[in-house]
């Protein structure tokens, strides 16, 4: 059955569909290390949603001896994430698929709908590139202290990023790093990792597929972003990559795609327009300001992302899946 608002329908066989194919595209949904949880009754509503994260034992091989225990409250503690409410607008002018001839010559709005999963994948990744950045930033990010191998360099030998590096960064978490799954770098870094592991003597497989159609470091998948965070420029630009545990970023959806479509006849065109609200997070990492609906600009500030456990214990330390590796690149 489809629903309607304002006069808008979307049927849920398209919501769906949007739904799963756009997290497929996705470097962080379609990979695993980012996960849609379900809307319970703390998320339903309001600008912000907060995501239970329960105490963690502190006491272990407590005996029998009958001394009164003190025991740990379950969901003492909570992630907490605004509400991304966002909006995507296109216009479709009479003729300009008639020119072009083919299928979009059929259906104005085909060319718009073309692009719909490709561009919310992209927005939604943004949204965690732009906290991850935060998280991580050298001046204030509260992720930098604990979980960042930065081995960069300002001057001589630039430090390229290696499988030996990456070892090393997953070390970070401890016994917890065989949970990383999926290393995003820049382009120019995943060139260098790429260079390394094609200078081996790996076996290629006989069945005809190219080489290096999916690239692991590891047991890390090698996902190419450029929007990973980039700071200084020229020969020694360090450059941040992200090394990812499954789960280690969480959604929650509180309003799924809409459609608005209004017909312009004085252009002609079809004006389109999508929402669609959800609310992003790091495990581990609460928002600390008032923002409602920030933008990504908002959620790129280090200061906007504070620890969900202050101060931060070993325990807690483990709870956050990902690590930083911050490395030059060869130009």
């Amino acid at each position: 059955m489809p629903f309607s608002y304002n006069d808008s329908v979307v049927p849920e066989a398209i919501v769906d569909a949007v739904t799963v194919l756009s997290s497929s595209k996705s470097a962080f949904f379609g990979t695993g290390v980012a996960v849609m949880e379900e809307n319970d009754g703390y998320g339903k509503g309001g600008n912000f949603v907060r995501r239970r994260y329960g105490a963690e034992d502190s006491a272990a091989g407590v005996p029998i001896d009958g001394t009164e225990q003190t025991p740990e409250i379950l969901n003492a503690h909570a992630d907490l994430a605004p509400v991304l409410r966002r909006l995507r607008f296109r216009r479709a002018v009479d003729g300009s698929g008639a020119a072009e001839g083919g299928a979009l010559a059929l259906a104005p709005t085909q060319r718009i709908l073309d692009s719909t999963i490709n561009w919310w994948s992209a927005e939604w990744d943004r949204v965690i590139l732009a906290e991850l950045a935060a998280a991580f930033d050298p001046s204030a990010g509260v992720l930098y202290d604990t979980h960042v191998h930065d081995i960069a360099t300002s001057s001589g030998a630039i430090v390229p990023l290696s499988f030996a590096s990456v070892v090393e960064g997953s070390t970070l978490i401890g016994d917890r790093f065989r949970d990383l799954a999926v290393l995003v770098c820049h382009s120019k870094v995943a060139a260098d990792i790429i260079r390394e592991a094609g200078a081996r003597p790996l076996a290629a497989p006989i069945a005809g597929q190219p080489f290096l159609t999916d690239v692991f470091v590891g047991n890390l998948r090698l996902v190419v972003s450029d929007r990973c965070p980039v700071s200084g420029s020229d020969t020694w630009a360090k450059y941040t990559s992200f090394a990812l545990a499954v789960g280690s970023v969480w959604a929650i959806e509180q309003q799924p795609i809409r459609e608005f479509v209004q017909t312009n006849s004085a252009i002609p065109s079809i004006d389109y327009s999508q929402t669609w609200h959800r609310a992003i997070g790091i495990s581990g990492l609460s928002f600390n300001v008032t923002t409602v609906n920030p933008a990504d600009s908002v959620l790129a500030t280090p200061a906007s992302w504070a620890l969900t456990i202050d101060p931060m214990t070993d325990a807690s330390r483990k709870s956050v899946g990902v690590v930083g590796i911050i490395t030059n690149a060869t130009s």
